[in-house]
């Protein structure tokens, strides 16, 4: 795998973030703009920083290089925390990482557990039958979740891990990070269909002005992605300006 190029150009870096979030959140980037500027560079950075670490640990041309997998992870690890204890990042993410170091600390301990979970999926063995395979649809419903808490946390800290918060992150980065690999059949049948389901004035503890207007927006998009007749299709430009309008004046 090549390195990437060094760039410490901060405006750069954060137009490098916005780019690798839009592409990655698909129809729920439009959520993004109903944070503040600021909120929504530091969700954009750390979304553009778990997608590059699950990269190497989801990464269809690595299948049974495990040691690659991991020496990949453990590269990406050893270069996030020097960054961040003020040695100078070169790649660009790790530049946008270590400048929202500098405006609030990032929680080092949920850093450290999406680390730690892109090592388990790295090393999870692939299905051999179709029984596996409903075990990994399963397992890749939890991961969501499970990456949903890790990464609101990294955004808010600790003190958001109530059961709403979790659902309003989840579908908004953990899905979109995931949705390649589930089924839309099997997220109309997973918790991702209970989530849509919660009030719509649901309350995030401990988040940012704007956020449960983001929330709002993935779960109507989820919703609109789940509906039979959308067979999981990308949403138009016209629906996601429609679901947006609905989170701002609704």
């Amino acid at each position: 795998m090549r390195e990437p190029l060094d760039d410490a150009d901060p405006h750069r870096a954060e137009r490098l973030c916005a780019e690798v979030t839009r592409d990655a959140l698909g129809d729920f980037a439009p959520a993004l703009l109903l944070l503040s500027a600021d909120r929504r560079r530091r969700a954009q950075v750390l979304t553009a920083w778990t997608v590059a670490l699950f990269d190497f640990a989801l990464r269809p041309g690595l299948a049974g290089l495990d040691g690659d997998r991991l020496a990949q992870i453990n590269a990406w690890e050893f270069r996030t925390e020097e960054a961040l204890d003020g040695s100078p990042p070169g790649q660009p993410i790790f530049v946008a990482m270590a400048r929202e170091e500098i405006a609030s600390p990032w929680p080092r301990e949920a850093l450290d557990e999406i680390v730690a979970m892109s090592r388990r999926w790295a090393l999870a063995p692939e299905p051999a039958n179709q029984a596996d395979n409903d075990d990994k649809d399963d397992a890749d419903l939890e991961r969501a979740v499970e990456l949903g808490r890790a990464l609101c946390s990294a955004l808010f800290g600790a003190e958001c891990l109530d059961a709403p918060a979790t659902r309003s992150v989840a579908p908004l980065v953990g899905i979109a990070i995931l949705q390649a690999q589930i089924p839309p059949g099997v997220l109309a049948q997973g918790s991702p269909a209970a989530w849509i389901e919660e009030s719509e004035a649901i309350r995030v503890t401990g988040a940012p002005p704007g956020w449960r207007r983001a929330a709002s927006y993935a779960r109507r998009a989820l919703r609109a992605r789940l509906r039979p007749s959308s067979s999981g299709a990308k949403l138009g430009l016209a629906t996601r300006l429609r679901l947006l309008a609905l989170s701002i004046f609704r």
